[in-house]
C-alpha cells in the first residue's frame, strides 16, 4: 500500500515521472472565480428594473426564449432541487413508502 503522506509522483510532458509535492490548490468549497463572476452578472441582470420590464414585454408578446431565460435565473439563484417520489415495492421485497 502506498504512503499517502509521502511525495507525489507526477508525469511530465515528455512522459517521464518526477517526484515532488502538489500545490495548495483551491480550498474545499471555494467557487471558481469565473463561476462567481457569472453568478454576479446573472444576478445583476435579473435584478435590473429595465430587464424585468423587457422580460414582461417578451412574455406578453410570446418572443421569450424559455431555455435562455431559465438558464439566467438558474445562474442567478441556483437550479431548483429536483425531487423524485418512488412508491410501491422494490425488487428486493421491501416497501419504499
Amino acid at each position: 500500500m502506498a504512503d499517502i503522506n509521502g511525495p507525489i509522483t507526477v508525469r511530465t510532458n515528455r512522459g517521464t515521472f518526477t517526484t515532488g509535492q502538489a500545490g495548495p490548490g483551491r480550498p474545499k468549497g471555494l467557487l471558481n472565480k469565473v463561476t462567481v463572476a457569472v453568478r454576479e452578472a446573472a444576478l445583476a441582470m435579473v435584478e435590473d428594473p429595465m430587464y424585468r420590464k423587457r422580460l414582461l414585454e417578451r412574455l406578453r408578446s410570446g418572443k421569450l426564449a424559455p431555455a435562455v431565460e431559465q438558464m439566467i435565473w438558474a445562474y442567478a439563484f441556483g437550479k431548483p432541487k429536483d425531487t423524485i417520489a418512488i412508491e410501491g415495492r422494490t425488487p428486493f421485497g421491501s416497501s419504499t413508502t
